[in-house]
Parts: structure tokens; C-alpha cells; sequence
């Protein structure tokens, strides 16, 4: 019981420092984000290196969206898993209990996920004026 409560206590430290340090950290990234499409102009120059003309922002958000479009996979995947484990239980609650827990599980991942990115949308709309 020792041991959970100070497993406890040292989560709660991190947790507390990372709310401290994150919204330093953000501001930082912003800035180095802002600065970027200079550095990469001077570093590529007016032709740049023959890629298509878009924004770093536009890349990201490309990116991110594909990383999202994977999540949604993986939760179905999951979703999908837990119902057709539930189905062949057959009675047996151990076999209930696991199912039932990767649903709750995942439906909790899918939840903090997507509160997530609604966080860091907000966040980047205010500091980017996007």
C-alpha cells in the first residue's frame, strides 16, 4: 500500500510540473514555428528545393490528420475486438470483464485523444492567429 502511495505522490509531482513547464514550452514552440518558413527560406532561397509551395503549418496539419485517420483505425480495430470477444464469451465472466475493458479503454483513449487535439487546435489558433 506504501508503494501505491508513493507511486502516487511521484505522478502527481510530474503531473504538476509538466502543467507548470507546458505553457513555457508552448511559447517557445510558437516562436521557433513562426520563425521557421524564414529559416527555410534562407536556407532553400527563392526556388526553394522544388517542392510544392505550401505552408510548414499546411504540412502539419496534413501530417496530423493522417496520424488521426490512424488513431480512428485503431480504434475501430479495437472497438471491433472487444465486441467479438464479448460475443464468445459465452458466459464466462473473465472473458466478459476483458471485453468489456478494451471497449471502456478504448473509448477512453478515443476521448482523451480527441480533447487532445481540441487543446492544441485552440492553443495554436491563439498563438498563430490561425
Amino acid at each position: 500500500m506504501k508503494k501505491i502511495a508513493a507511486a502516487a505522490k511521484i505522478a502527481s509531482f510530474f503531473m504538476d510540473l509538466g502543467l507548470v513547464l507546458i505553457p513555457a514550452a508552448m511559447l517557445k514552440a510558437a516562436n521557433n514555428f513562426n520563425n521557421a518558413e524564414n529559416i527555410l527560406d534562407t536556407v532553400a532561397g527563392s526556388n526553394g528545393a522544388g517542392l510544392p509551395d505550401k505552408k510548414v503549418t499546411e504540412i502539419v496539419s496534413t501530417v496530423i490528420f493522417a496520424l488521426f485517420s490512424i488513431v480512428g483505425v485503431i480504434f475501430l480495430v479495437l472497438m471491433i475486438y472487444g465486441g467479438y470477444t464479448w460475443m464468445m464469451a459465452r458466459g464466462d465472466e473473465a472473458y466478459a470483464q476483458k471485453a468489456k475493458d478494451t471497449i471502456r479503454h478504448s473509448v477512453i483513449g478515443m476521448i482523451v485523444i480527441v480533447a487532445a487535439y481540441a487543446i492544441t487546435k485552440f492553443i495554436a489558433s491563439y498563438l498563430l492567429g490561425q
